[in-house]
């Protein structure tokens, strides 16, 4: 028996965010589909023996990689030994955490060839509150370390703009830790700007408002010192267009703050690493379906760090600066660019 593969396996059925992963996994037909082929397979052909989007399945299955219960060599996947797999997950009851269970029906539709892009805020809200809850912790001390991040690189931070703040959970502390700036913060979703506004109501420095990253107002050129985007770049649907309206607000010489997961572009990289294979499956039922919308990216948390740098890198005008984990968390790394 594979020892080291058995202790993978039970690792992961003992963590209920991976075993949601399993979970949909196995719905999915992809594990079968695997053992049924009987050789490494990659991800192209494992689309298409499951009849499911590459997008979606790629970032499931690399969450597999990182946690050690997908082998992973030359491009391809493959059940280190079936027989332990079985024992431990074919056998016993999988279940999904609540909040997944109540959209993976929406999710597995997603999934399949023909089934809807993706979903967003509005559609399952309840997907992004558990994940906010997970980090409700940590908000207050990434919003000190934001703000000693900007005091440290900019020269000027009197208008702030977070773009995509969501509900508000990050930037509510960050705009009382900014006390000086007027703090602008807007998202695409109008229910999640409701409950900011109610959650922000003794913040007199933040003005929150619903707006499209891809088209942000026109008197809004050269208006900001600073520019966030907290967990946002690898949820964009078009990451391109996004990044140039955040070019024409920021004025010159002003800093952007890119925070996102550090996960590695090279699934190898991710091996045994649990922070890369939770980072990959709260992905798979949020980023996959968000930035997939609208015929969008489809990057996810599985961009990776070094895909992402080379995207900042290639932005005409634009400079990173420096990189930092803030709160000494790889879930918070920062990117800190400058306007020439």
């Amino acid at each position: 028996m594979n020892t080291n593969y058995l202790k993978n396996c039970k690792r992961v059925f003992g963590n209920s965010l991976l075993q949601s992963g399993v979970c949909l996994g196995k719905n999915l037909g992809l594990f079968e589909a695997l053992h049924g082929v009987g050789k490494p397979c990659d991800i192209a052909s494992l689309a298409h023996l499951t009849k499911t989007k590459e997008p979606y399945l790629r970032e499931l299955v690399f969450s597999f990689v990182s946690s050690g219960l997908l082998g992973f060599q030359n491009n391809e996947v493959f059940v280190p030994d079936w027989k332990v797999f079985k024992e431990v997950f074919v056998s016993q009851e999988l279940k999904y955490i609540k909040p997944f269970e109540d959209v993976s029906p929406i999710l597995e539709n997603c999934f399949t060839e023909k089934g809807p892009f993706g979903y967003g805020h509005d559609e399952a809200p309840f997907v992004m509150e558990f994940i906010l809850s997970r980090r409700a912790n940590y908000n207050v001390p990434i919003a000190k370390a934001l703000a000693e991040v900007i005091k440290v690189h900019a020269k000027k931070y009197a208008d702030v703009l977070d773009l995509g703040c969501g509900s508000g959970d990050l930037t509510i502390p960050f705009a009382k830790e900014m006390n000086a700036s007027k703090v602008q913060g807007c998202d695409n979703s109008e229910k999640a700007i409701f409950n900011a506004k109610i959650a922000s109501f003794d913040v007199p420095n933040l003005h929150l408002s619903v707006r499209d990253i891809h088209k942000l107002p026109e008197d809004w050129t050269e208006k900001f010192d600073i520019i966030l985007l907290y967990d946002v770049l690898h949820d964009l649907q078009f990451p391109n267009k996004a990044m140039k309206q955040v070019m024409r607000v920021l004025k010159k010489g002003g800093i952007v703050i890119i925070v996102d997961p550090k996960v590695s572009s090279n699934p190898s990289e991710n091996i045994g690493n649990i922070l890369s294979a939770e980072a990959l499956t709260y992905s798979t039922w949020w980023c996959i379906p968000s930035s997939s919308c609208n015929h969008g990216s489809g990057h996810g948390v599985g961009w990776g760090w070094q895909n992402k740098e080379k995207f900042l890198s290639g932005i005409p005008g634009l400079e990173i600066k420096s990189r930092v984990c803030l709160i000494n968390s790889n879930y918070n790394f920062a990117y800190i660019c400058k306007k020439e």
